[in-house]
C-alpha cells in the first residue's frame, strides 16, 4: 500500500468517529440519562488512532502480499463541539497528525519501509444531529471534521458508535473493518483493512 492510500484509510476511519463498541469505564444508565449528560460545550482535546491494511495481489497464480500498519496522534488541538437537544456544532476544530508508518512486504522477499508523516487539518466548522440510544451516539455528520485535499479520499456524512466517561473526560472510540477484492486485467487483489480511532472532549 501507498503512503498516500495509508493516511487516506486513516483519515476515511476518523471520518467514521464512532463506529463500534469500546470497553466502557463509566456509562450513564438509559437514554435520557445519556442524553442529558452529553449535552453543552465540549473542547477537542485530541484524537488517537491505528490502523491495519494487508493487500494480496495474485497473478498468473503468484501471490504477493503487503502490509501497512500506521499510528497517530493528534497536537495542537483547537475547537469546541456544542451538543443540545438534538443538534450539534463543532466551531474551528482544527489539529496537527503526526503519522507513524511501517510498510512490510513478506513476497517475494521481506522487506520493510517506516515513515514519519505530519498532517495539518486547518479550523473549520460544521453542524448536524445526533441521536442517543443507550450508551450509543449517531449523527448525520462528521462531529470532528476531515480535510483530505489531495488525498483523494471520501468521508462519509453518518456516523455513530459507542461513547463513555473518564471523569469529565467523553471518550468516543470507532473500530471499523473494510474488506473489498477487485479482479481487473488478470490481477486479484484483495485488501483487508481495520482501524481504531478514540477522540477525546473536555468540558
Amino acid at each position: 500500500m501507498t503512503i498516500s492510500k495509508a493516511l487516506c484509510f486513516c483519515l476515511l476511519a476518523i471520518g467514521f468517529s464512532t463506529l463500534a463498541a469500546c470497553k466502557k469505564e463509566e456509562s450513564a444508565s438509559g437514554t435520557d440519562a445519556s442524553a442529558a449528560r452529553l449535552e453543552g460545550t465540549w473542547k477537542f482535546a485530541y484524537m488517537t488512532g491505528s490502523t491495519r491494511a494487508t493487500i494480496t495481489e495474485t497473478i498468473d497464480g503468484q501471490t504477493q502480499t503487503s502490509i501497512t500498519l500506521a499510528d497517530f496522534v493528534t497536537s495542537n488541538n483547537a475547537g469546541t463541539i456544542t451538543m443540545e437537544q438534538g443538534k450539534f456544532t463543532s466551531n474551528n476544530v482544527g489539529y496537527d497528525m503526526l503519522y507513524n508508518i511501517l510498510s512490510i512486504s513478506l513476497d517475494p522477499e521481506p522487506d520493510t519501509l517506516s515513515v514519519p508523516y505530519n498532517y495539518t487539518v486547518p479550523p473549520s466548522s460544521n453542524s448536524g444531529t445526533y441521536k442517543v440510544i443507550g450508551d450509543s451516539l449517531y449523527t448525520d455528520a462528521a462531529l470532528v471534521a476531515v480535510s483530505t485535499t489531495g488525498l483523494g479520499s471520501t468521508v462519509p456524512t453518518t456516523t455513530g458508535g459507542k461513547f463513555s466517561w473518564s471523569g469529565d473526560t467523553l471518550v468516543l472510540t470507532s473500530t471499523i473493518a473494510i474488506q473489498n477484492s477487485t479482479t481487473e486485467s488478470g490481477i486479484t487483489v484483495s485488501t483487508n483493512e481495520s482501524a481504531k480511532v478514540i477522540t477525546k472532549l473536555v468540558k
